[in-house]
């Protein structure tokens, strides 16, 4: 969300919530926290129409993202629409995105201090498009207390986060000494399932098998530790190079091997196919 707004801009539009702000804003039960993986998020509930949600989160980089969603908005996931957001008098425009989470359709405005700050300290949360059109009245009493809850919940997992992050640096540390597994060897790359499957009849190129064109490519594997073909090269040609560019493409398609301890070199592995004539 954009910065706070002009004062001719901020009093055009106190002038045109003049009528709107005898309107009582709802109420809310109260502000549930909640979490997930590194944030934590306070809701209210409305019982206006269409059962108006806001939502302010906070993640382990502090940054800041407000929900704001309702049942019967025809809200677009991704589209951006430009908003003027009331905080009390702290006034922010700027563009919101729509999101569509499991069918909750609402806007989500990222913002910083300055955004919760003004959240915090409202009564009254008024939205508005740049129509005039007015979007949401809520009252907001209760999120200091909210936000607290909150960054006690960041906080804890700031300290699991660096928990984590400590024990990672400290196994990193320790396999630079001792290895995961001591006893595996780089060279024993074992192929899973029968080699000889890789490249059937069916593979032959159209061109070289109603030419009987035949030979024996010799091929090398770059594997990764997860058992992956990185890269193929042929190492002794058939003399064909759709016969050896077959070579290639089969067994990247269809190679596999067996996995090597997390950060472990690359390995490689060789074999040939023998493209023969179907008699």
């Amino acid at each position: 969300m954009g910065a706070f707004m002009s004062r001719l801009m901020k009093r055009k539009v106190l002038a045109l919530l003049g009528c709107s702000l005898a309107i009582p804003a709802p109420a809310y039960a109260s502000w549930e926290l909640s979490s997930g993986d590194g944030y934590c998020a306070i809701t209210g509930e409305y019982e206006d129409d269409g059962n108006s949600k806001v939502s302010m989160a906070r993640d382990v980089d502090d940054r800041y993202l407000l929900f704001i969603s309702n049942e019967n908005w025809s809200v677009v996931e991704g589209r951006q629409y430009e908003l003027i957001v009331a905080f009390d008098d702290d006034m922010f425009s700027g563009k919101a995105d729509g999101y569509d989470m499991d069918g909750e359709k609402g806007f989500m405005i990222k913002g910083g201090a300055a955004l919760v700050n003004a959240f915090v300290a409202a009564r009254r949360l008024v939205i508005m498009k740049t129509d005039n059109t007015i979007v949401l009245m809520a009252g907001l009493a209760g999120t200091t207390a909210g936000m607290q809850n909150v960054a006690g919940c960041v906080a804890a997992k700031k300290r699991e986060r660096d928990r984590l992050l400590a024990e990672q640096n400290a196994l990193e540390e320790k396999r630079k000494i001792i290895p995961a597994d001591p006893f595996f060897d780089a060279s024993d790359v074992v192929p899973r399932g029968n080699v000889a499957r890789w490249a059937t009849n069916d593979d032959y190129p159209a061109a070289a098998m109603r030419e009987e064109r035949e030979g024996v490519a010799g091929y090398r594997l770059t594997v990764d530790a997860a058992g992956r073909i990185a890269n193929c090269e042929i190492i002794s040609s058939t003399g064909h190079a759709d016969l050896d560019a077959e070579t290639c493409k089969v067994v990247q398609r269809r190679g596999r091997f067996n996995a090597a301890p997390a950060g472990s070199p690359s390995r490689f592995y060789e074999n040939h196919i023998r493209w023969s004539i179907p008699r």
